[in-house]
């Protein structure tokens, strides 16, 4: 009885999809893993502030990070799912720095919209890169 041979294919796997470029990637599982994702993260922010989200590439980033493009791709999928990470951590923190000021302060509803709103633009302002990023998208996604 002949025996069968399993032949890979040598075709590209298909790009992920829309809704799969936007979900985040799962962590990775050791130290070494979650140091060089965040070494990315650095690199695409200090990119994205200065050269604007268009002008930055996959392997601007890598460079930036001292990573190669294959390692990039370890981390995400593409550009567009780092920006998508880079955006949920500057909700996070809009979160955590609203839910501190307002801790600290107590006051009447002037008090509290003043706190709130100055937490969203410290955190905007510490996130202009990712901010100018997303907007960047938004407006390529649109036409």
């Amino acid at each position: 009885m002949p025996t069968r041979r399993t032949v890979r294919s040598t075709a590209r796997s298909e790009p992920p999809s829309r809704a799969q470029a936007l979900t985040a990637p799962p962590l990775p599982a050791t130290a070494r893993g979650l140091r060089a994702r965040a070494e990315i993260e650095r690199a695409a922010r200090s990119l994205f502030a200065s050269s604007g989200y268009l002008r930055t590439t996959v392997a601007d980033i890598a460079t930036a990070s001292g990573r190669s493009s294959a390692a990039f791709y370890q981390y995400f999928d593409s550009k567009e799912q780092l920006l998508v990470v880079l955006g949920n951590q500057f909700n996070d923190e809009v979160a955590e720095r609203t839910r501190t000021a307002l801790r600290l302060e107590a006051g009447d509803d002037q008090q509290f919209f003043r706190t709130a709103v100055g937490a969203y633009w410290d955190a905007y302002e510490a996130n202009r890169g990712v901010m100018s990023a997303l907007f960047q998208l938004a407006m390529m996604l649109r036409w």
